[in-house]
């Protein structure tokens, strides 16, 4: 994938971490927040709180944290934290969406095509044909 300066200069402490993998990752994630809280506790781990670790050890969870997050765990995300905010609710395919005109007015459809990974330009024009709609609705109600 074609990052930008910009971009790997943002995604860069995570891009270290990740070395070949995925950038985000849940199960790096889930290990890193239990060792933050670890080193942030301020009393002794009681005994019978050891224990339960063990147990916890040994019992396998139904769905254990992925390498990967899906489509649907970042949407959930960001509507989680829209909602906490008070902000209208928006999907990442927004982001894409913009990103696909962004780069077909700037650059053609074609590169547009590349950078969003599709194999056939129809797929890719759809990203203008909804925009070119909005105009179209626009200028009439405009006059």
């Amino acid at each position: 994938m074609a990052l930008g300066p910009q971009c790997q200069e943002l995604l860069g402490p995570w891009m270290l971490k990740a070395g070949s993998g995925s950038v985000f990752s849940p199960k790096r994630g889930e290990q890193d927040r239990s060792r933050v809280r670890r080193s942030q506790r301020k009393s002794k781990v009681p005994p019978s709180q050891v224990v339960r670790g063990e147990a916890a050890k040994r019992c396998k969870r139904a769905k254990p944290p992925g390498e990967t997050y899906t489509v649907a765990a970042y949407r959930k995300a960001i509507h989680r934290a829209c909602d906490m905010a008070g902000v209208e609710r928006w999907s990442p395919n927004r982001l894409r969406h913009n990103a696909a005109e962004r780069f077909r007015r700037k650059f053609g459809v074609e590169v547009a095509r590349c950078v969003l990974g599709h194999s056939d330009i129809r797929t890719t024009q759809l990203y203008s044909e909804m925009d070119q709609a909005k105009a179209v609705a626009a200028a009439r109600e405009i006059g």
